[in-house]
């Protein structure tokens, strides 16, 4: 399996799942899954060394984290809607911090 099909497979356990970004606007739903993706293609990219068998089970490991950071996102900006903080900003900010710890 190539590093585009393992890209791929990848993205699709993010993109497959609207519960990520249910209670999102359009742009902060973009801005979340640009993030996701590309954190979700260098996940694939560190599985180049797992053998073709254990591919999909190891993606969905390091997957599911991402889809963790996604669902909590989705929920604090759905609980912020009714204070004044902009939400991109909270999203960027939160990102900012998330990338701070890898």
């Amino acid at each position: 399996m190539d590093i585009e099909e393992r890209k791929q497979i990848a993205v699709e356990m993010i993109s497959d799942d609207e519960s990520l970004t249910d209670e999102l606007t359009d742009d902060e739903a973009i801005l979340l899954n640009d993030w996701a993706f590309a954190k979700a293609e260098e996940k694939a990219l560190e599985s180049l060394n797992i053998p073709r068998g254990f591919v999909y089970s190891a993606l969905d490991d390091r997957i599911s984290k991402l889809k963790v950071v996604m669902r909590g996102i989705n929920k604090l900006v759905a609980k912020n809607n009714e204070g004044c903080l902009d939400n991109i900003k909270l999203i960027k900010g939160i990102l900012d911090i998330i990338d701070e710890l890898e």
